[in-house]
């Protein structure tokens, strides 16, 4: 079907802008959401009944100065708590962000013979992969414990310095890191998952 033969009532659902969006001004009559590109003013009883930060949805919960003091970087943006598994840094996730899909896309053999034992919560808890913790591409991470699982390879028998660094600052975040080397996984898959439920069943948080 083209473009153009979409039914009225389809077309209708969503206003369009000119770059393609749905309109960002939904509740206002039809016609109005123009008016924002003349740059033309609101009447003062029409700029009342804008949206308004107090009454927006009240499932964004607020954050506090000192709250939003308190959180890891990347928790809290714009007065809105943001959900707990973006754990991400906000300036530099849009730079790694393809880095980790690629990861994702071609994880090491040790890697996926883990996984089959983490995912779907086969520990008892839920295990994310390649997931990124602030400026970090974990190889798996378990938010609700703050547990990092990273699987080492050769290459980090070279690297220690590094990823002590990055292990420190990861501890600084409130995150504990947990390492097993890819001879350990590929050996015994099973005990490695056996090892990494039992850290999490005692983990305290």
């Amino acid at each position: 079907m083209k473009e153009n033969d979409k039914p009225k009532e389809e077309s209708n659902r969503f206003g369009k802008n000119r770059f393609g969006f749905s309109d960002p001004t939904p509740a206002l009559p039809e016609g109005e959401g123009a008016r924002f590109e003349s740059n033309e003013e609101f009447t003062a009883s029409e700029a009342d009944s804008l949206p308004t930060k107090e009454n927006l949805s009240e499932d964004n919960q607020s954050v506090t100065d000192s709250e939003a003091g308190s959180l890891p970087p990347g928790e809290g943006w714009g007065g809105v708590r943001k959900p707990g598994y973006i754990t991400a840094n906000p300036f530099t996730y849009p730079v790694i962000k393809d880095y980790r899909k690629n990861l994702k896309d071609h994880q090491t053999k040790a890697e996926l013979v883990l996984w089959e034992y983490l995912r779907n919560k086969k520990t008892g808890h839920k295990i994310r992969r390649q997931h990124v913790i602030s400026d970090f591409i974990s190889d798996f991470a378990c938010l609700s414990k703050k547990v990092i699982i990273e699987i080492d390879g050769e290459i980090h028998r070279f690297q220690k310095e590094k990823d002590d660094l990055r292990t420190i600052r990861l501890n600084a975040l409130g995150y504990e890191v947990i390492r097993f080397t890819n001879a350990e996984v590929l050996n015994a898959p099973g005990q490695v998952a056996q090892k990494i439920k039992t850290y999490l069943n005692n983990k305290q948080v």
